[in-house]
């Protein structure tokens, strides 16, 4: 699933390359089911402007005219691509909007998703805030309460893997950068969440949060799957990086990794170096 470094690749250049064009003209697939309902969707959005594109944990925010927004969230294998009008069809595409700039050029902001997991819908003000409030805090924000969160992931009775992949304690995270932030800070996986001090949950996030920034400069991660592209097609490079995720040998300690399954997740680690409390 893309994490907030592909969220945030996606969204940068969408605001780039999208704000400022007037949607003139929306096709749904007939078996496709926007959240919002497809002839909602389509009298709310056909004809308005996008004012700008933001980001909320790992959802897409298209600001309209009118207070209206769009909300994407890619799922499990969700693309958004941004094509030249009349280009070669892209095969699972759910949704497109037809956009025209100033200059009288259209292109197609593309929605494809093989496995129907994302999600389309149309949003106002209001809703906007519901959704941001549903989430934790990221990261790679600054100020953070680190004593609050320690509240907040002392109270889950379960191992810490599955408390960095909820969203409303900490958000942006997935699979991949969980598994190698817990790596750089030297905890295990499974630790329960009671056991952590204030210390290594600080320590934990502030990881999380180097991971996340180091993702981002690299354009997020492409897995074997070629799932993740950015909108233009484009691979991903942090995969060339990554600390213990997909890894056989320990970076640190040249020994065997070994893999368990957290929350129905692979999760890398190394024995030596991350030591069960």
């Amino acid at each position: 699933m893309p994490e907030l470094p592909e969220v945030y690749t996606i969204t940068k250049d969408l605001k780039k390359y999208a704000t400022g064009h007037v949607i003139k003209d929306i096709r749904v697939e007939p078996r496709y089911h926007i959240k919002s309902g497809n002839n909602k969707f389509i009298k709310l959005v056909l004809g308005k402007k996008i004012l700008d594109v933001n980001r909320i944990a790992k959802n897409i925010i298209l600001e309209l005219e009118s207070n209206i927004y769009i909300r994407i969230h890619l799922g499990m294998s969700g693309r958004i691509l941004l094509r030249n009008r009349n280009e070669i069809k892209d095969r699972w595409t759910r949704c497109i909007l037809l956009l025209k700039n100033t200059k009288n050029s259209y292109i197609e902001l593309r929605f494809i998703d093989t496995r129907k997991f994302g999600r389309i819908e149309v949003l106002n003000k209001n809703n906007i805030e519901k959704l941001r409030n549903k989430y934790g805090i990221e990261p790679t924000g600054r100020n953070i309460n680190y004593n609050e969160i320690y509240k907040k992931i002392h109270k889950k009775d379960t191992s810490i893997k599955t408390v960095l992949l909820d969203q409303k304690i900490i958000a942006g995270l997935g699979n991949i950068y969980a598994t190698d932030a817990l790596f750089l800070s030297g905890i295990h996986p499974n630790t329960s969440s009671k056991k952590l001090s204030v210390s290594e949950i600080e320590k934990i996030i502030l990881c999380a949060g180097n991971v996340l920034k180091e993702a981002i400069k690299n354009k997020g991660s492409t897995l074997k799957d070629k799932a993740y592209v950015n909108i233009f097609g484009k691979e991903g490079k942090y995969q060339k990086h990554f600390k213990i995720y997909e890894q056989k040998i320990c970076p640190k300690c040249s020994k065997d990794t070994k893999v368990l399954r957290i929350s129905g997740r692979r999760s890398w680690y190394c024995p030596h170096c991350q030591i069960l409390k």
